[in-house]
């Protein structure tokens, strides 16, 4: 992504896409995986002291959390019980965000 590029995330019933739109005003999108997980209803939750590191709430597999904005994913689902997220939110208290979530 270029320093002037603007960038969102799209999720869908087969991965989770990266939308960016660059200085001429053209967009890409870029699979960032997930491919398995499910539907994603909730937004991706990026950390505002490390825009590389993302939180993304699946609807089957649970919460994943990438460290290389999206390159790789590891599940982050330790307490969360059944896997299908229906809300994330970012939690900027501390030095670093993370991600907090409602399953359903």
């Amino acid at each position: 992504m270029t320093a002037h590029a603007q960038a969102w995330y799209a999720g869908t019933n087969t991965g989770l896409l990266r939308v960016e739109r660059g200085l001429d005003g053209h967009a890409s999108t870029h699979l960032l995986g997930l491919q398995n997980a499910g539907g994603f209803r909730t937004p991706v939750v990026v950390d505002c002291a490390d825009p590389t590191r993302l939180y993304a709430g699946t609807t089957r597999a649970g919460m994943f959390r990438s460290d290389d904005a999206g390159q790789t994913w590891r599940e982050i689902n330790q307490g969360i019980t059944p896997r299908s997220v229906a809300a994330t939110t970012p939690d900027n208290r501390g030095r670093r965000s993370s991600a907090v979530c409602w399953a359903s």
